[in-house]
């Protein structure tokens, strides 16, 4: 139960400077830098609020060229009945990140090689702020 994102750098950002840049987008408040070998780099960023745990790191898919960062958020010790509601919020995150002007891809089923696919976001610039139309996924 965890929800992925893939965002572009901006030109010459660093990981720390993403992380920071994220937190202040969603008002996440403290954001811990972290050592692990698990992760591209060896490090990442964690930040909690409202119960989501929200991980950046950088990026490490192949088939994700051009995207620099990953976020990856999932409950803090809270267990979930409805499965999609992490997905959910992924979608929501995504959407948002479009709007400010990032570039996104969601993975869905990240964990599953053999069910996972890829959502890219984009603005129609032809449609309503704030309307349904407005931001446009396209799976891959």
């Amino acid at each position: 139960m965890a929800g992925d994102l893939f965002v572009r750098a901006h030109a010459g950002e660093s990981l720390d400077a993403f992380a920071g840049r994220m937190a202040a987008v969603f008002n996440l408040g403290r954001v811990e830098r972290r050592e692990s070998s698990s992760y591209a780099g060896e490090e990442y960023f964690k930040a909690a609020s409202l119960s989501v745990t929200v991980k950046f790191a950088r990026a490490d898919e192949a088939d994700l060229e051009g995207y620099d960062f990953w976020l990856h958020l999932q409950p803090t010790e809270v267990w979930i009945e409805n499965p999609f509601f992490v997905d959910g919020l992924a979608d929501l995150l995504a959407r948002a990140l479009t709007l400010a002007g990032e570039h996104v891809v969601r993975i869905v089923n990240a964990e599953r090689r053999d069910s996972r696919r890829k959502v890219f976001y984009e603005i129609d610039l032809k449609v309503p702020r704030g309307s349904k139309g407005h931001v446009v996924t396209t799976e891959k």
